[in-house]
C-alpha cells in the first residue's frame, strides 16, 4: 500500500469517526431534551396530610368570657405582613398511662417524701388527697402520677430574699428531682420566673415551644419562700406532664396566617394576656405547640398573636 492510499484510508477513518460521534451526541442531546419534555407533561403529585389519627378533637382552651372577637386588629409586625409557614404540621400521640397495683403505693410515697402524711381521701378512684398538720392539700392523680400542693406554710419570700434566676430555677428543679424523676424533656426546657414563682416547660418539638394557656408559665410550676429557718422552700407547686411519643405522628394541614386571623377575628381564638384596651397591634405571629393542664390524647399547633400587653392562642390545624 502505498502512502497516498494509506492517508486516504487515515481521512475516511477520521470522517467517519467524526460522523459517528456526531450522531451519538445529537441521539443523546435529542434524548434528554425528550425525556425532559416527557417529565413536564406530568402532572405534579400533589402532596396530601397523612391525617393518620383521624379527625382531631378540639383543643382544651380553659373557660373564658372573654371573646377574641371584642377586639378590633392591626398587623404591625416587622415586614407588616404575617409569616410564612408550611403547609403541613406534625401531630403527635400522648399516650395516657394505665393504672397499675403500684401506683395506690408510690402516691403514698410521693405524700410521705412531701410532708403530707394524713391520708388519703379518695375523691374519685384515680385521684388521692393528703393533708398535713397545717391544714395544707397535696391531690396526686395516680394514673400520670401529676399533683399540686399548697402546705399553708405562713413563711413569705420577697423578691430581695431570693437568689437570681438561675439559681432559682436550679433550686426548684433539684428540690423537685428528690421527690420524683424528672424526664429528659424537662431538664432541656426553657424555664422562667415570674416574681417569686419559678416555672418550665418540656423542650422544643421540631424547633417550636410548648405553650399553655396561662403562656408565662408552664404547666410545672412552684412558689419560692423563705422558710421560717431561712432556708429557700417551695409552696403552691404544680407538676402537670404529659410525655409526648415523639415516635407516633402524623402530619395535617395547618390554616394559613390569614385564616387563624380571621378566626381570632371572628370569636375562635383563647385570649390568654389582654388590657383594656380594644384595639390590639399584632407584633408577632408564630407557631407553637400547646398543652393543657388536662389530659388529651394529641399534642397540637397553635398560632401564637402576640402584641403590646396581648397574647391569644388559635388552633392551627386546618378543619
Amino acid at each position: 500500500m502505498t502512502l497516498t492510499q494509506t492517508a486516504l484510508l487515515t481521512r475516511r477513518a477520521i470522517l467517519t469517526l467524526g460522523i459517528l460521534s456526531l450522531l451519538i451526541i445529537l441521539t443523546t442531546v435529542g434524548s434528554n431534551l425528550y425525556y425532559r419534555y416527557q417529565l413536564a407533561q406530568i402532572p405534579p403529585v400533589e402532596e396530601i396530610a397523612e391525617n393518620k389519627f383521624g379527625t382531631l378533637p378540639n383543643i382544651n382552651f380553659p373557660a373564658t368570657t372573654v371573646s377574641s372577637s371584642n377586639f378590633a386588629y392591626s398587623i404591625d409586625t416587622n415586614t407588616g405582613e404575617l409569616p410564612q409557614v408550611p403547609k403541613f404540621i406534625k401531630v403527635y400521640f400522648i399516650p395516657q398511662a394505665g393504672l397499675t397495683l403500684l401506683a395506690p403505693d408510690r402516691a403514698r410515697e410521693l405524700a410521705s417524701k412531701l410532708d403530707f402524711n394524713i391520708g388519703p381521701q379518695t375523691e374519685d378512684p384515680n385521684t388521692y388527697t393528703f393533708s398535713n398538720e397545717q391544714g395544707g392539700k397535696l391531690i396526686i392523680n395516680i394514673l400520670s402520677g401529676n399533683f399540686s400542693y399548697q402546705k399553708s406554710s405562713s413563711s413569705s419570700a420577697q423578691p430581695a430574699d431570693l437568689p437570681d434566676k438561675d439559681s432559682l430555677v436550679s433550686q426548684f428543679k433539684t428540690y423537685l428531682s428528690s421527690k420524683i424523676q424528672l424526664p429528659p424533656e424537662l431538664e432541656r426546657g426553657r424555664d422562667n420566673v415570674v416574681d417569686n414563682t419559678v416555672t418550665f416547660w418540656p423542650d422544643h418539638i421540631d424547633n417550636l415551644p410548648i405553650i399553655t394557656a396561662e403562656y408565662l408559665f408552664g404547666l410545672i410550676k412552684g412558689k419560692a419562700i423563705t422558710k421560717d429557718n431561712g432556708e429557700l422552700g417551695f409552696d403552691d407547686v404544680t407538676y402537670t406532664f404529659w410525655p409526648t411519643d415523639l415516635t407516633s405522628s402524623s402530619t395535617y394541614q395547618l390554616k394559613n396566617p390569614n385564616e387563624a386571623l380571621d378566626d381570632l377575628k371572628n370569636g375562635a381564638g383563647f385570649i390568654s394576656r389582654h388590657n383594656s384596651s380594644a384595639l390590639v397591634s399584632i407584633t408577632s405571629v408564630s407557631l407553637a405547640y400547646y398543652q393543657s393542664q388536662t389530659y388529651t390524647p394529641y399534642l397540637q399547633p397553635v398560632y401564637i398573636f402576640e402584641g403590646p400587653s396581648f397574647i391569644a392562642l388559635v388552633p392551627a390545624i386546618k378543619n
